[in-house]
């Protein structure tokens, strides 16, 4: 499986949301950063106790993605910040887990940006963890 906080799963995501006309339509007048944060990283991923996933996107497109360690996430600035367990983004991508509960259960929690403003892309959301998922099934497949 394609490890979350690893650079290849970055690029990854961020060629795979460029490729699909559903997230293009759903995101269409999305403009904004998202990170997505990861606690409780084991030490062998190198990236310290907490890690990211930081996503410039605009329009329907990715313009870039990368990957920052503990060090890194000081001061970087996002329209929207979520943050997990790293356990619950693997149960996320892997489909064990649904992120509306999650976050309304307190498992991924919002610490930048603002819910309401959040829900009008909730479709743009929902297909890029879908993108996500299914990279996930992709590399599974292929025993990565």
């Amino acid at each position: 499986m394609l490890d979350f906080l690893s650079p290849l799963w970055a690029a990854r995501l961020c060629e795979a949301l460029n490729a699909s006309d559903e997230y293009r339509r759903a995101a269409s007048d999305w403009e904004g950063d998202v990170l997505l944060v990861a606690t409780g990283v084991p030490r062998e991923l190198g990236v310290g106790s907490r890690g990211a996933a930081r996503l410039r996107l605009s329009r329907g497109r990715c313009l870039d993605a990368e990957l920052l360690d503990e060090g890194s996430l000081q001061g970087v600035e996002a329209r929207y910040v979520f943050e997990a367990e790293l356990s619950t983004w693997i149960a996320i991508f892997e489909g064990r887990l649904k992120p509306v509960p999650a976050l309304a259960l307190g498992k991924v929690k919002l610490r930048r940006g603002r819910l309401a403003e959040l829900l009008k892309y909730a479709d743009a959301a929902t297909v890029m963890l879908e993108v996500a998922r299914s990279l996930v099934e992709r590399s599974q497949q292929r025993g990565q």
